[in-house]
């Protein structure tokens, strides 16, 4: 199976004037190699979220066990005081872990989870195309951590720990939504005004700001590890 590094785009957006500025920006890599073992593997073609339905992304145990560190002893500390007063946060949490697996991707609880979160998202403004970006992203969250983040990680693809397939998704459909706003916010005209609305209300906006550090953290545990991998050569 193809070794494939998966880089997450997490902006930094400076507004000087009217035109964001993106620092520090890196956008997936499908098919770089790494030695060693293998923490994010898979066969992915590129391209957008649409493209990339069907490719199949496995994260080893180790991978899996160092994602699961970092959102049990990282993420959810902070996610979950947040989602006391921040029903969307308390979606997302819900969305992405299954409420710790005891729930399927076709729970009525899961369904409506999904729409109140897209809705949140297309009330920052993610309404273009009809919804379609906020509605890929939660998508490709709903149960990323498939048995509950008290899952153990497992060698085999269909009872893993991580779902990598869905953690590969999300990235995508992140890095695409952000890109492509900010292209658009780099035009002139009534696009790039809203566009730039959007990703102001995106940056201020909780929800928004904790699925994007969460996906980064979470990425970070293997691309740290890839890291260090590669030093070892």
């Amino acid at each position: 199976m193809k070794k494939t590094f998966l880089s997450l785009l997490v902006p930094v957006l400076c507004f000087a004037g009217a035109s964001p500025v993106l620092a520090g920006t890196t956008p997936i890599l499908p098919g770089t190699g790494i030695s060693g073992s293998s923490f994010g593997s898979g066969s992915p073609t590129g391209g957008l979220y649409d493209n990339m339905s069907r490719t199949k992304v496995f994260i080893t145990v180790e991978g899996q066990t160092l994602i699961l560190g970092e959102l049990n002893q990282s993420s959810l500390p902070v996610l979950n005081p947040l989602a006391v007063n921040n029903k969307a946060i308390q979606e997302f949490i819900f969305l992405l872990t299954g409420d710790k697996g005891k729930f399927s991707g076709n729970s009525p609880e899961i369904k409506t989870a999904q729409t109140n979160l897209v809705n949140k998202l297309t009330g920052l403004g993610l309404d273009l195309n009809e919804g379609r970006p906020a509605r890929q992203l939660v998508s490709a969250l709903t149960l990323l951590i498939p048995f509950g983040n008290d899952a153990k990680p497992s060698d085999t693809i269909g009872v893993a720990a991580v779902d990598g397939t869905k953690m590969y998704q999300a990235i995508t459909a992140f890095n695409a939504l952000v890109t492509d706003l900010a292209n658009t916010a780099n035009g002139t005209g009534a696009e790039a005004a809203k566009a730039r609305t959007v990703l102001n209300a995106l940056l201020q906006d909780e929800t928004f700001t904790s699925i994007s550090s969460t996906l980064r953290a979470l990425r970070d545990q293997l691309k740290d590890r890839e890291r260090k991998e590669e030093e070892k050569k």
